[in-house]
């Protein structure tokens, strides 16, 4: 356990998965950006961690600290109670904001189905009325015609 540890790869992962969360700084690739990513000493001292503990666990550091079982264990431990409830607070925001915006989408949704039931109604209403409208225009036109013949009957028979 302690010989995977002595490279600093797994400190250095460790802190590329969390620190985001902490900083709030973009997700870094680590591929492209070995030249440019600041080492891990000052990741993470960035992060809150003392100096001394960055020291011990940098693996350029030349250091007279033998890494065994119980500092690697320590040493997570502490980065675990740096880490992760921060990273849990950061992630209950992201959980909180995802609900809130899934909550927004469905009650928008839901105004958006009302708004097109309302619309299907309206038109049908209008539609109706210009039926009544049309239907009430042809009666009335049919009356005039009926009214105009049997004036022009009354005018034949009294000439």
């Amino acid at each position: 356990m302690t010989t995977s540890f002595a490279d600093g790869k797994i400190y250095e992962s460790i802190v590329d998965e969390y620190e985001h969360y902490i900083t709030g700084s973009a997700i870094q690739n680590n591929a492209t950006n070995v030249g440019k990513s600041r080492c891990l000493e000052s990741r993470l001292q960035l992060l809150g961690c003392s100096s001394h503990f960055a020291q011990l666990v940098c693996p350029h550091k030349p250091s007279s600290h033998v890494l065994d079982r119980d500092f690697t264990l320590g040493a997570l431990a502490f980065l675990c109670s740096r880490l992760l409830s921060a990273s849990k607070s950061a992630r209950a925001a992201t959980v909180l904001q995802r609900e809130w915006r899934a909550h927004i989408d469905r009650r928008n949704a839901l105004r958006r189905a009302k708004a097109h039931t309302l619309a299907v109604e309206c038109a049908a209403a209008v539609r109706a009325r210009n039926e009544l409208i049309w239907a009430s225009q042809v009666i009335t036109r049919w009356w005039r015609n009926i009214k105009v013949r049997e004036q022009r009957k009354r005018l034949r028979y009294t000439q």
